[in-house]
């Protein structure tokens, strides 16, 4: 891209969200997060279930955004559009990008509301955002090398099953139900921590470690998909 090509990412943002929005799947994340948060009511006289709002919040946005990439990507291959962007001057990184960004936009937004209706806007936003931020494109970014691997959705769906299985191992931790040191180890802790932060505090050690590891798995994840949609 020359030095006068216009930026072509807000353009691309704004195709994604569309896309978004013709395939339904913003009513999909918003009528999803009504039920959880409906769930949240109904369970509204057991006490503090900030922690029951952690697993909501990240069970909804954050893991739809790994969903909706990969749907994306299985959409556009049949379209043929990741064959024809193999050609195209315009650069892997913007295309990333912008499937990640328009996710991730969806995905804090409803997790806002998600958290303002559960808990109240008395929360602490900057590990709230840093969390859902960071944990949303590093899913869409996953979803997309996913997405771009498999053949249909029945075969993304199968291959998902047990990443999903193992991401899910911090909850247990979450709820103190298997506090041990080799959930560090997994890339998804660190946005479960960061959520944790936004209704209760966390050690010094643990915002090290969620900053650092959460930076290393954006990373990671920006990485392989880069590799993986180069090579389909």
């Amino acid at each position: 891209m020359t030095a006068h090509t216009p930026p072509l990412l807000p353009h691309l943002l704004k195709w994604e969200l569309v896309l978004l929005h013709r395939q339904q799947m913003i009513v999909i994340s918003l009528v999803t997060a009504a039920v959880y948060l409906g769930l949240f009511y109904l369970l509204r006289n057991l006490g503090s279930l900030d922690r029951v709002l952690v697993l909501m919040i990240y069970n909804d946005p954050v893991i739809m955004s790994y969903l909706f990439a990969g749907v994306l990507l299985l959409f556009e291959k049949n379209e043929n559009t990741l064959a024809a962007l193999a050609v195209s001057p315009l650069p892997m990184r913007q295309y990333l990008w912008s499937k990640g960004v328009a996710l991730t936009l969806v995905a804090t937004g409803t997790a806002l509301v998600m958290a303002w209706v559960g808990h109240g806007f008395r929360l602490q936003y900057v590990p709230f955002l840093i969390g859902m931020i960071g944990s949303s494109l590093q899913f869409a970014w996953v979803g997309c090398a996913m997405g771009a691997r498999a053949r249909d959705f029945s075969q993304f769906l199968l291959r998902s099953i047990g990443g999903m299985i193992v991401g899910a191992v911090p909850f247990l931790a979450l709820f103190d139900v298997w506090d041990h040191p080799l959930v560090y180890l997994l890339p998804t802790y660190p946005g479960v921590l960061l959520l944790q932060a936004a209704f209760e505090p966390i050690t010094l050690g643990q915002w090290l470690y969620s900053l650092v590891y959460l930076g290393l798995g954006l990373v990671g994840a920006y990485r392989w998909s880069q590799q993986t949609l180069q090579t389909v």
